[in-house]
């Protein structure tokens, strides 16, 4: 895991740490639009007063969704706090304290670290039922990303050997995840190393590929060796 994984899990554990137990505090959370401002700004509200980061910053957000999925995460809590079950929370709180002051371009390299372990780059050499079950489930995205993004990429079919990817490709991928500001690519860092693999995600954002699929996607070996030993223990 690099550093700036473990800075996200790490703030992700700090934030849990401060929250999880403590008797719930408010009666009902609330989405309210930012009135002074120029553009689209949602706040959270817990009654009457704005959620605030771990670090005391006001929690705003662009996205309306995103704040309404925050507020149900609150509103969904019980009798005590729960950070465990407010990932969006942890996860926006973690974007906006940014303690590290990481750039955008910090992100974006971590981010690019993780084509080389690509989930969807490494088939098997040793299951021919499995290698055909991994080429129809994976080369379809592969080729959906190779076009969308003119990249060369080519899986590995060995666990000492990387995936064949091109310079070329990494900067192209590179230009595309700049074109996104901060706060979105701190959650794309955190689904891709969700996931295990930046080509399922940017499918994902794509709206090429819903939640469920992506994790059958990810979970396609597991899922096929449980199969097996399942019929074997049977």
């Amino acid at each position: 895991m690099n550093s700036a994984s473990r800075w996200i899990t790490r703030r992700f554990a700090i934030s849990a740490s401060a929250l999880t137990n403590r008797s719930k505090f408010y009666k009902k959370a609330s989405v309210v639009p930012v009135s002074t401002s120029s553009f689209p700004l949602y706040n959270v509200f817990l009654d009457n007063r704005k959620l605030r980061t771990p670090s005391g910053k006001v929690l705003e957000t662009e996205s309306e969704p995103l704040a309404l999925a925050i507020a149900h995460e609150w509103n969904s809590q019980k009798k005590y706090l729960n950070m465990a079950h407010m990932r969006l929370t942890g996860l926006l709180f973690t974007a906006l304290d940014n303690p590290q002051a990481l750039k955008k371009e910090d992100v974006v390299s971590k981010i690019l670290e993780y084509l080389d372990t690509d989930t969807v780059l490494f088939r098997s050499s040793e299951n021919e039922k499995l290698a055909e079950l991994q080429q129809q489930k994976w080369d379809p995205l592969i080729k959906w990303a190779s076009a969308e993004f003119d990249l060369k990429l080519k899986p590995s079919y060995s666990i000492v050997d990387v995936p064949s990817i091109e310079s070329e490709s990494r900067s192209n991928l590179q230009r595309y995840l700049l074109s996104y500001r901060f706060l979105p690519l701190i959650g794309v860092q955190y689904a891709v190393e969700s996931v295990k693999s930046l080509l399922i995600t940017l499918s994902v954002m794509a709206h090429r590929t819903d939640a469920e699929d992506a994790v059958e996607m990810t979970l396609l070996e597991q899922r096929f060796q449980s199969e097996i030993w399942g019929n074997v223990s049977a």
